[in-house]
């Protein structure tokens, strides 16, 4: 198993909406790669994070998921 030197999850709210992001990194000097879904209902998030960890590795960039409420967090 990957170990991460960060890794953790957080609500933010903007404009009264709230946002919840997923951050692991394996090296925190890394650029990051923000994964926005296009819509409500983005339950592969989970997948988004371990199916592009290698090519996260590869580009030595980390990968950041942000949901808005309803849309999918709470499946991941």
């Amino acid at each position: 198993m990957k170990q991460y030197i960060i890794d953790t999850a957080e609500k933010i709210n903007i404009n009264n909406n709230d946002y919840y992001l997923r951050f692991r990194s394996q090296n925190s000097s890394n650029p990051i790669v923000l994964f926005l879904h296009g819509g409500c209902g983005a339950a592969n998030r989970p997948f988004i994070m371990k199916w592009n960890s290698e090519l996260a590795e590869y580009w030595l960039t980390d990968i950041v998921c942000i949901n808005k409420i309803y849309g999918g967090y709470k499946y991941a």
